[in-house]
């Protein structure tokens, strides 16, 4: 990582305490296809079998994970964030009704997948062609017509805002 150039700053301290869950294996992870298009993310590519049983034992983990924070008292209101690609929105439903746990839910498309351009829809080994650029120029969209990881910090950064 030595030879990215840092071009967003990190963010100051933070006031909550965040979990990432990446979504559980989908349909597009089983027919090896990369999936970052909006329309066809939000509407198709749902959890396979794997994929709900990823996100149930995520809601376990969260729920022993969030047990702990309330022995410290350190919780007050938990709210989970997804991004509206249907994978993901089935993750974090499937996550929060096995924690047990009342959470709201709030989709947000800051969190929807890296736009891979050209690469969408093609064999996952295309992200080859996209992550040795990035290595090289955060700014960069591969020559595939990518959001680069400059675009993806700032999204999220936004978001966090």
């Amino acid at each position: 990582w030595s030879t990215c150039p840092l071009l967003v700053q990190p963010p100051p301290a933070l006031k909550n305490v965040y979990f990432g869950i990446r979504h559980g294996h989908s349909v597009n992870n089983l027919e090896e296809l990369i999936s970052s298009s909006p329309p066809v993310g939000t509407s198709m590519h749902p959890l396979t079998e794997q994929g709900v049983n990823q996100a149930r034992e995520a809601g376990r983990v969260l729920a022993e994970e969030l047990r702990r924070l309330e022995e410290t008292g350190k919780t007050r209101r938990v709210v989970a964030y997804t991004s509206d690609f249907v994978r993901a929105k089935q993750t974090a439903e499937e996550s929060i009704a096995t924690s047990g746990r009342a959470i709201s839910l709030v989709a947000r498309k800051e969190l929807r997948e890296r736009w891979f351009g050209e690469l969408d829809n093609t064999i996952v080994s295309n992200y080859n062609l996209v992550w040795p650029c990035d290595m090289k120029d955060a700014r960069s969209d591969s020559g595939y017509g990518c959001e680069s990881v400059e675009e993806v910090v700032r999204r999220l950064q936004g978001m966090m805002e």
